[in-house]
């Protein structure tokens, strides 16, 4: 989601990557799109997300 936003991380440690996630993509959009009602359990989502793309996922293109 975030990267199909634009989101950009190239030099951002993790708390950075966390503030631009957080820019780009809402707790709202991660309930929507996983079906999720809970808003920790799309919290947790997107902090599972900074740590994968901190630890240097990309999606294939």
């Amino acid at each position: 989601m975030a990267f199909a936003a634009g989101a950009v991380f190239v030099g951002l440690d993790a708390d950075g990557i966390h503030r631009e996630l957080c820019r780009v993509v809402s707790i709202a959009d991660i309930q929507r799109e996983f079906n999720v009602s809970s808003t920790d359990t799309a919290s947790k989502y997107r902090q599972e997300a900074v740590a994968l793309i901190a630890g240097g996922y990309r999606p294939e293109q």
